[in-house]
């Protein structure tokens, strides 16, 4: 379930692709959705996880229990299953590239960008290399990425130093 915010005219657009935080569907950060495609930005926004979007059903969200929540939600387990989702993203967005489909022959996929709010800006820096302090087997991308946006991105503060849990990162 996928949204798509593109300016009116243009070729060989660079790619936003934009994941929104918990509770929140594709059509969040409207926005920065909208100021990206006015900027000259397709941007592909999408929740990976419907857990993610439906959380504040869940039991723990209707008991208050935020602790656990969060617990569940950002977990290796989620965060795995996410990135997972989103290698599955890019190769159909690869697929339907080299298919020459109408929408995405417009796009430039050599210049992606991930940008993320909350466990959606987590998933960006994972992407980027953050270490977490539970180790995650590595994801490889179908797709080069070469920029990441991480806004209000989850902080704990246990583990690993930022030094060591940042150094991996090496692209904008």
């Amino acid at each position: 379930d996928i949204a798509w915010t593109l300016p009116v005219t243009g070729n060989l657009l660079p790619v936003v692709v934009y994941l929104p935080g918990l509770g929140e569907s594709r059509t969040s950060g409207e926005s920065w959705r909208t100021a990206w495609a006015q900027a000259g930005y397709a941007v592909l926004s999408l929740q990976l996880l419907d857990a993610d979007q439906k959380v504040w059903s869940s039991a723990a969200a209707r008991r208050g229990d935020f602790v656990v929540l969060a617990r569940e939600r950002y977990a290796k387990e989620a965060a795995i299953t996410r990135l997972k989702a989103l290698v599955a993203l890019l190769t159909e967005l690869q697929k339907g590239h080299d298919n020459d489909e109408a929408l995405l022959r417009r796009l430039d996929l050599s210049r992606i960008a991930i940008a993320g709010f909350d466990v959606g800006a987590y998933t960006s820096m994972l992407i980027a290399g953050e270490m977490p302090k539970e180790n995650m087997e590595s994801v490889r991308l179908p797709i080069s990425v070469t920029a990441f946006i991480a806004l209000s991105p989850y902080a704990d503060f246990s583990g690993s130093t930022f030094t060591t849990r940042y150094q991996s990162i090496v692209a904008p």
